[in-house]
């Protein structure tokens, strides 16, 4: 049972990921640039990000099983697509970095709090301190392992429009569910 359950839950949140990255760049990107040029150097709405703090939110430790398939699966198109030299140290770290800190981020903060026991009650605040949290660690990993420039002011703009779009990535995802509970909830309002 529990099985069926972690594959289920991976192949959606593969599903997602791929869905997420597509609209990133195709729709967000392409919009970005659009409203404000060449001013941020990296997206400043990343909802993969998220997907990736909402899953530990769900499935607590278990979500680094759950998202180790489509890790692999990156993992495996950088490396025959892109050329990315995915056996180096520094990507390796990046790519463990990627998928553990979310649900040790959550388990952490869960901890601190005193709520180890119940992990649906969970509020959205702590969701989004998780997701703030997560993509502190995420991007003092990607400056010390993946420099930016030379400069190091460049590299605290880049390192700043990524912790931004890792929190707005969070906060939209959090807006279209809850559009999408009061929707569902209108809609049975109206059968009943």
């Amino acid at each position: 049972m529990m099985l069926g359950v972690l594959a289920i839950a991976s192949l959606c949140y593969l599903v997602l990921h791929f869905a997420f990255y597509w609209v990133q760049f195709s729709a967000l990107l392409p919009l970005q640039q659009a409203l404000i040029g060449d001013l941020a150097p990296a997206l400043l709405v990343f909802p993969i990000h998220g997907l990736r703090v909402l899953c530990a939110w769900a499935f607590g430790l278990w979500s680094i099983v759950i998202m180790a398939p489509t890790a692999l699966a990156i993992v495996a198109t950088h490396h025959f697509l892109m050329g990315y030299d995915t056996t180096s140290l520094a990507y390796l770290i990046m790519a463990l970095t990627y998928l553990t800190s979310a649900p040790l981020s959550f388990h952490l903060i869960k901890t601190c709090l005193g709520r180890t026991d119940d992990h649906m009650a969970v509020e959205w605040r702590v969701i989004m301190l998780t997701g703030f949290l997560s993509g502190l660690i995420n991007v003092m990993v990607a400056g010390l392992l993946l420099p930016y420039s030379s400069d190091g002011r460049d590299m605290m703009l880049w390192l700043l429009a990524k912790l931004v779009g890792y929190m707005s990535g969070i906060f939209v995802l959090l807006l279209l569910i809850l559009m999408a509970l009061r929707v569902a909830r209108h809609a049975v309002q109206r059968v009943n």
